[in-house]
């Protein structure tokens, strides 16, 4: 348990550094950097998609034709160009209004989720961003107003250390090690088309990668838990500000919450570990935030219900709303990881917990 032998630590850590630098190695020469993503206009597959197909067809028939300058083949991939020139030009000038039709076809189709994704896009998009943030003006200024606003919310108070030596070994080798199969279903659940952290691991990395990478990543975390460590690089997060209230202060830090891009390897672990607990985490029926298949949609949804069953009983209906400030800023985790130990949470998964703040 928090392995102070340096050989096993550097070992561990040369494994996890080869295993990163050959997932990267192998995708560098696929990865195009210089090449700009495709946004899609509304309208585009309404009046513009068959179109462009056919001039593609009647371009590869002129050309088949060596290029005439006339005749037939001629005149109809001109004619299949010039209704692909309209098209775009028609959806250019009328975007706005192809955008609400698109956003009213989705609502009535019943497709929320797409609905709602397209709603955040668009306001996403109107968001200027700032140059000036609390009166500090200049990138590296303002990278170091970030950095100290950072460090002063997440080290808001004196923790207590955490005792890791508490653990004893009393656990079976079946408990902390880590199977093939496990790794190739957490992989399976990892999401595409994300960010990368600073290891330059995508997703697509390990979902793509021969089936040989899994045993060494099998061996390697079931390392981290028998060795109670993990490696720097893992650990260390992109902290990216974003936006609380789009009509608020944009220029004040107070109205921004960070989101950290996290090790991909990471999140790995994360989701054997949640494999693994997932039955042990048992929740109250009328919570509706941080469960699968739950959200806030719903809360207000059987708020506004109970509230309107009271108003026709002709009752008095009494609401508190509490809004603690920064609260998941300021978990005492020694608390935290103290309920864990008790509800009989297995003691590498407290420990894993307790490496990672």
């Amino acid at each position: 348990v928090h392995c102070k032998d340096q050989n096993h630590i550097k070992h561990l850590e040369y494994t996890y550094n080869s295993i990163t630098e050959i997932l990267t190695s192998s995708s560098e020469e696929l990865l195009n950097k210089d090449k700009k993503k495709y946004v899609q206009r509304p309208g585009w597959n309404d009046h513009v998609s068959e179109l462009y197909e056919t001039s593609c067809e009647t371009r590869k028939l002129w050309l088949n034709q060596g290029k005439p300058r006339h005749g037939p083949v001629f005149e109809m991939h001109t004619k299949a160009r010039l209704r692909v020139k309209y098209a775009i030009r028609y959806i250019k000038n009328h975007e706005t209004q192809l955008r609400r039709e698109a956003l009213g076809k989705k609502l009535a189709d019943g497709k929320d989720m797409q609905f709602w994704k397209e709603i955040q896009t668009i306001n996403n998009s109107n968001t200027p961003l700032p140059t000036t943030i609390d009166n500090t003006t200049g990138s590296d200024k303002i990278l170091k107003l970030w950095r100290s606003h950072f460090y002063d919310l997440f080290n808001f108070t004196h923790r207590e250390t955490y005792d890791k030596t508490r653990f004893i070994l009393e656990t079976t080798i079946k408990e902390v090690t880590v199977t093939v199969d496990e790794v190739s279903r957490a992989i399976d659940k990892l999401d595409c088309n994300k960010t990368c952290e600073l290891d330059r691991v995508y997703a697509e990395n390990l979902k793509y990668c021969s089936n040989r990478i899994l045993p060494l990543l099998s061996l390697c975390i079931t390392g981290f838990f028998i060795h109670g460590f993990l490696p720097e690089s893992m650990l260390s997060v992109v902290l990216v500000p974003i936006i609380k209230d789009k009509s608020g202060n944009i220029t004040s830090k107070e109205n921004y919450r960070p989101i950290a891009l996290a090790s991909i390897l990471s999140k790995v672990i994360e989701l054997i570990i949640m494999d693994r607990i997932e039955t042990c985490l048992l929740t109250q029926s009328n919570q509706f935030g941080f469960k699968p298949k739950h959200g806030t949609d719903q809360c207000i949804y059987v708020f506004k219900e109970i509230v309107d069953m009271y108003k026709n009983l002709n009752s008095r209906v009494t609401v508190c709303f509490l809004d603690a400030s920064k609260a998941f800023d300021k978990i005492n985790h020694t608390i935290l990881f103290n309920k864990l130990e008790k509800t009989g949470f297995m003691w590498v998964f407290v420990m894993y917990a307790c490496l990672l703040v």
